[in-house]
């Protein structure tokens, strides 16, 4: 299995947890002390089938926990080092025991329940068969900024009439969203990257495999543990939605991803530290400006259009392409006159600068709209 590609950023991985809390005690002390991933039942990295419907970490029991506790704030008579310490110290009391921070851990999460990365646009993970090959690919598309998407729940409240400036009026619908995510973090730096893990399947099997496949995220707990946040999104004449959202996440500092057959479980396909640099060597964005555009040009949903560039050695764009399209050809041409802009530090091999592959996305939104 090969990493095909890992890009700049980007929540609903429903966490199986349900028995987590009440196996028995010796058989998790046991897990932990062999070096194994905490998940009901336990599981090594050198598994090649785990237990059929293998449980991970119920990432919303942990958030409430988590956030449960308040934080403690800093004092005039301490230096941001000091409170720094101390907020740590704090974050790790919310867990203990067999999901402390420094214990491997595992999520696990069907992939045809991953939800979709705008409301009506591009889904969060895509899965193709070729059956000429008899390979199985799935890619994980994450750019949101909770993160990987984990779980989403949209209720409506209300309708009520709006008008703009000029007096046009339309029914605006006010809603609550709540989201549940997975903040994967490397270092203190969230990286959130596209990846595609590929595996054999023969014709017979490849509908059923299609059906049972679960993503199984496996890191430690990493500093500050949980996040909460909430976010207003204004209605727009295009898009009349009012959205009210909070957005919950836990922190994993990843180190594996594998794909499983969560019906038989059996594993699929295993990458070692997939959100760090792997083939093909990745050249670095920098100095990005946003195409322009107005509003009056976007349908009433966000669009993405992906961009990949060949980098040489000295950070010069050699070629470049769309990848995935807005669907709106005038829009494709602004972004890849936008990259050409782009300042890019050319990726790196053994301390040496080499060619390497950018991929960029922009997304077209009411945010970064002119007006």
């Amino acid at each position: 299995m090969k990493l095909h590609k890992i890009t700049l950023p980007a929540c609903a991985f429903l966490v199986a947890y349900a028995g987590l809390m009440v196996a028995p005690m010796k058989a998790i002390a046991q897990g932990v002390a062999n070096g194994m991933v905490i998940a009901t039942p336990p599981f090594s990295l050198t598994d090649e089938v785990l237990k059929s419907n293998t449980k991970g970490l119920d990432v919303e029991a942990l958030i409430t926990s988590a956030l449960s506790k308040s934080p403690p704030t800093k004092s005039e008579y301490e230096t941001n080092s000091d409170f720094e310490e101390r907020l740590r110290k704090f974050s790790e009391t919310a867990f203990s025991g067999k999901v402390g921070p420094n214990k491997k851990v595992a999520v696990i999460h069907p992939v045809s329940a991953l939800p979709a990365l705008w409301r009506g646009g591009n889904a969060t993970a895509e899965v193709r068969y070729n059956a000429e090959t008899e390979v199985m690919s799935v890619e994980l598309d994450s750019w949101l900024l909770c993160g990987l998407p984990l779980k989403r729940n949209i209720s409506p409240k209300r309708k009520y009439t709006a008008a703009n400036g000029f007096g046009n009026k339309v029914e605006v619908i006010q809603a609550d969203e709540t989201e549940t995510c997975l903040d994967l973090d490397d270092g203190g730096e969230t990286k959130i990257n596209d990846l595609v893990l590929s595996f054999k399947v023969p014709k017979k099997d490849a509908a059923s495999v299609k059906k049972s496949l679960g993503v199984v995220i496996i890191g430690r707990l990493a500093p500050p543990f949980a996040k909460s946040e909430r976010q207003h999104e204004r209605p727009t004449m295009e898009s009349p939605v009012e959205i009210n959202k909070l957005v919950r996440s836990l922190v994993i500092k990843p180190d594996d991803v594998w794909l499983i057959n969560s019906a038989t479980g059996t594993v699929l396909a295993k990458h070692k530290t997939p959100f760090l640099n792997s083939e093909p060597i990745l050249a670095e964005a920098r100095k990005c400006n946003h195409p322009r555009y107005h509003k009056s040009e976007l349908p009433n949903f966000n669009l993405m259009v992906e961009l990949e560039f060949s980098i040489d050695a000295s950070g010069a764009i050699s070629s470049g392409s769309v990848k995935k399209s807005t669907g709106i050809v005038d829009l494709d041409d602004r972004a890849l006159k936008a990259i050409s802009k782009c300042k890019f530090k050319p990726g790196m091999r053994d301390g040496n600068p080499v060619d390497g592959v950018a991929i960029v996305k922009f997304h077209f939104s009411d945010y970064y709209a002119g007006y």
